[in-house]
């Protein structure tokens, strides 16, 4: 079906999309102006369907996850390979300096 092809198309992580089918009802014009003859037929009514998409906000565990999964942290150092650190100590380490290069300013 052509929503499901939709929905597929679009995934994403941290929204999901929902759709719902409306009917649309529309009665189709008469081709002459003024008021209808005794013998014309009523105006033909159509019904269609049409799609509503709706995005719906992540929940709040959702987006703690992707938080933690995708967010990135870039840190540039000078540790060499034979003083291997743990990711956390490197962290702090870096955490540290910040604060400490913030006293030398006052």
């Amino acid at each position: 079906m052509e929503t499901e092809d939709f929905c597929r198309a679009h995934h994403s992580k941290l929204h999901r999309i929902g759709t719902t089918l409306k009917p649309v009802v529309n009665q189709d014009k008469r081709t002459r102006r003024g008021g209808p003859r005794k013998d014309e037929p009523a105006p033909s009514v159509v019904t269609r369907c049409g799609i509503q998409i709706g995005i719906e906000p992540p929940s709040k565990d959702v987006l703690l996850t992707w938080r933690e999964q995708d967010a990135t942290f870039v840190v540039i150092t000078n540790i060499r390979d034979d003083q291997r650190l743990a990711d956390e100590a490197v962290l702090r380490l870096y955490k540290e300096q910040a604060e400490v290069e913030g006293r030398f300013r006052n």
